[in-house]
């Protein structure tokens, strides 16, 4: 499992990867996205998205962009948290 993985499923108190659930739609969680990339320092729970691989795609594809992912994100750990 990678880093990245580790710390959203932690920060959530995820015991194993199917408890996660797409922070759009609530369909099973395929992909942690980095909302504003990848890099040294970027594998922060504030930067770490759980999708399904559709709206993986789609912020890959910019149909959501990085501010409304963001904003989601947001929302999703305010509620959750």
């Amino acid at each position: 499992m990678k880093n990245h993985t580790k710390i959203y499923m932690k920060f959530f108190g995820y015991q194993i990867p199917e408890d996660a659930r797409c922070e759009i739609c609530r369909a099973p969680c395929q992909d942690i996205h980095h909302i504003h990339g990848r890099g040294k320092g970027m594998d922060v729970i504030e930067n770490l998205a759980g999708l399904c691989r559709n709206h993986h795609d789609d912020c890959h594809n910019e149909v959501i962009n990085k501010s409304t992912m963001q904003a989601i994100h947001d929302k999703f750990m305010e509620n959750n948290f």
